[in-house]
Formats: C-alpha cells, structure tokens, sequence
C-alpha cells in the first residue's frame, strides 16, 4: 500500500508536470506572437507616409499598397487600417470592406489608440466579429504627424481563430479542457454559450481580477478538479487548463492494475511449479 501509494504520488507530480510545461510553452508562444506584431505596428507607424496621409489624401494609393503587401505577408492578419481624427477610414479595400458612412472614431479600438502615449500600443477585448463568426483583437497605436500631433490611429486586427483552435485542442483526460478569461468573465471557452458570462467559480475569479500564475484544486459537482493558470501581460488575459484529479491518474492507475495482475499470475506459476517440484 506504501509503494503504491508513493509510486501514485510521483505519477501525480509528473502529470501535473507535464500540464504545467504544455501550458507554460503555449503562453510563451503568444507573447512572442503578439510581441512580433507590435514591433511591426510600431515600425509602420514611422512610415512617413502614412504621417502625412492624414493632411496630405494624396499618399492614400502609397499607403494602402503597403498595407496590400504586409497583409499579403501575414495570412493570419485580418485587417490593417488607418483611421484620422478627422474621420477618414484607410485600409485594403480588396480584403474587407465598410459602410459609406463609418467613421473610425466611434469605434472602440480608435478610442483606446487615440488615448495612448505615442510609443505606446494597446490592445482590445477578445470579441466575436459578427461578419464571419470568428473571434478577433485590435491591436493600436497612435500615428503622429511630422510635428508630433497626433492624428488618428493605426489598427492591426487578428484573427484568433487558429490560437483558438490551438489553444482547445489541449485537453486533460476525457473531461478536462481549457479556457481563457478576463476580469470576471469567460472571453474563450469550449462551450460558445459561455463566451462573456461570469466565471462561475469565486476561486478563479478572484484570480482573473487579480491575475497570478497559480494552482488550485477545487469542488467541482463533487469531484476534486485541478485548474491552472497563465497570465498573458500583453493581452490582459489568464489562460486556464482545467482536468479531473482522478482522470490524471487514469492511465497510471490501468497500467499498474495490470502490472499487478500479471505479476499475480507469475506468483501463482512459481507457487504452483514449487509444489510440483516438491513432489518429486
């Protein structure tokens, strides 16, 4: 009972090991993802160019070739846009389109690039783009002119879809799962139905609000469930993964049952070839 019980122990560690590294290594491949793209937002803001564009319309063919050939390089970027402060929109109008009558400054990513200091980048909330139903975030900086006033707004919008897709495919056993939130709501979860409704678990929550790195073990329906955290600086985010205690040591527990019944089986031959030999 001893032995079993250490070699569970070490089982244990090592599962909770193995999902805290797979969790660990998916966080790093974010930041340096997102990380990637606001160098290259920062580089495209000194474009002189597009400083100009918004006093001088004449650079707009200029401006959106550059934004044709970098979306052309980047396949997983939905959308690279201009808006001014004078309510100009500029984009690659062979990749998405607008109604006649938007204007950039009622939209939430130009209120949050406009209020940055210059340098700065900002990131939105995670939401579902009714147009195609994925999920996406607009990444902003805010364009200056070559007198440092600030003009309008330079978005990068990314497609999650693939992260996403990803990110789900890691699974704990046969009901775990992950899920990513912020502040007190889910904004990823497998369960679309639960995208942007409160965390149900003030455990959680508390860490979502107040985000660390951590390990709990909760009650869940009257089972021990182990959740595990990330927090993604960046975004704003925390990435969870989530598993049933007993389902980490489902496969341990089968491999040993078996090992001892085969050992069974071996004890029962040498006892019964003993007393065959002790006949003789």
């Amino acid at each position: 009972g001893i032995y079993y019980f250490a070699i569970d122990e070490i089982a244990v560690r090592e599962k909770k090991h193995e999902m805290s590294a797979t969790l660990d290594a998916y966080h790093d491949r974010l930041d340096h993802y997102f990380s990637e793209i606001e160098h290259t937002l920062l580089y495209l803001a000194q474009i002189p160019e597009l400083r100009r564009l918004a006093e001088d319309p004449t650079q707009e063919a200029e401006v959106e070739g550059i934004f044709k050939r970098f979306l052309a390089q980047h396949p997983d970027l939905s959308v690279i846009a201009y808006g001014t402060v004078y309510g100009d929109y500029y984009f690659d109008e062979t990749t998405s389109g607008v109604p006649e009558d938007f204007d950039p400054r009622t939209r939430p990513w130009f209120q949050l690039g406009i209020g940055l200091e210059p340098g700065q980048v900002g990131y939105t909330d995670i939401y579902r783009y009714i147009g195609t139903d994925t999920f996406i975030l607009s990444i902003d900086t805010p364009i200056l002119n070559e007198a440092g006033e600030v003009m309008g707004v330079l978005d990068i919008v990314v497609d999650l879809s693939q992260w996403i897709e990803d990110y789900n495919d890691y699974v704990i056993g046969t009901k775990g799962y992950t899920f990513v939130t912020k502040n007190d709501k889910f904004v990823i979860h497998p369960d679309l139905d639960l995208i942007d409704t409160p965390i149900p678990w003030d455990d959680v929550k508390a860490i979502s609000l107040a985000p660390v790195d951590t390990l709990l073990t909760l009650n869940v329906e009257g089972e021990p469930m182990i959740f595990e955290s990330r927090v993604l600086d960046r975004l704003g985010i925390v990435l969870w993964a989530a598993g049933y205690d007993r389902e980490l040591m489902s496969g341990f527990n089968e491999t040993f049952r078996n090992s001892l019944i085969l050992l069974g089986i071996l004890l029962v031959g040498i006892v019964v070839l003993i007393s065959l030999l002790s006949g003789f």
